[in-house]
């Protein structure tokens, strides 16, 4: 299990599109402070493995496309508490101004993760 605290903002003024699927983890969010729109769908659209052994040590077996296509989008704020479970495209389609803060759990029954 890997935990950690994800400060995620803005840059010159615009959210930076982001788009995932870990395949061996499942991740919770627990959002502490601000707000956003994460999106959780179907498939990814551009999709592409991660080929960066040090980028798979820490997030675990992924791909990373450009949106993520189907599913749903929700505005998330504190207290809200998010599961997104392995194979499942997700990213964040806007930040708020302010940002967002969250405690990130990510479950590693298969071991792939680095420990620290």
């Amino acid at each position: 299990m890997g935990v950690s605290v994800v400060r995620r903002s803005r840059v010159n003024g615009k959210t930076v599109p982001d788009a995932l699927q870990h395949h061996a983890i499942t991740e919770v969010y627990e959002v502490v402070s601000g707000c956003g729109t994460l999106a959780t769908g179907e498939m990814l659209d551009g999709a592409k493995e991660l080929e960066d052994p040090d980028v798979a040590r820490e997030i675990g077996p992924s791909a990373e496309g450009v949106t993520v296509k189907g599913g749903k989008a929700e505005r998330i704020g504190p207290g809200d508490i998010v599961i997104i479970s392995p194979d499942t495209p997700h990213g964040f389609t806007e930040i708020c101004r302010e940002g967002i803060s969250y405690v990130l759990v990510r479950i590693d029954p298969h071991r792939v993760l680095q420990l620290r």
